[in-house]
């Protein structure tokens, strides 16, 4: 197969794809625009799982830190700990605890936005001819 042929093939293929999407927008609109919606709120629901997850974890080992200080702080009274090992895993504690920190904040607000970004997709659609919805931004796309 020459590289022309390879070129045509591909040309041919996103053509038919190209004409199939453009049937179905034009005698489905609604139902595409369900799907795009549908397609995009499955998108934002896996984001939100993913990062509620990854929040989870991080707020689980910033306890687990807590803990782990408090008992820290314990063995150095009783001299259990030499003062040198308690600086030493003191500044590694609260430099793991200020990272998660910021993940936590950064996870927090990936979910609210990603929350956000949802209801702002369900309030671009307005109800237009009776049932049938619609795009606000429709007639940008039709010009």
């Amino acid at each position: 197969m020459t590289k022309n042929m390879i070129i045509f093939s591909i040309y041919e293929s996103v053509l038919q794809d190209l004409q199939y999407w453009c049937r179905y927008a034009h005698t489905d609109r609604d139902g595409m625009l369900k799907r795009i919606l549908k397609s995009g709120d499955d998108h934002r629901a896996a984001d939100i799982s993913r990062a509620k997850k990854e929040l989870v974890r991080a707020e689980k080992r910033l306890a687990e830190l807590d803990d782990l200080f408090a008992k820290l702080y314990e063995d150095r009274a009783k001299n259990v700990v030499s003062e040198r090992n308690y600086a030493m895993l003191s500044n590694r504690y609260q430099d793991e605890q200020i990272e998660i920190e910021a993940k936590i904040k950064v996870l927090q607000d990936r979910i609210t936005q990603t929350a956000k970004s949802k209801e702002n997709a369900d309030s671009e659609l307005v109800p237009a001819e009776g049932t049938k919805l619609r795009l606000k931004l429709e007639a940008d796309f039709s010009e």
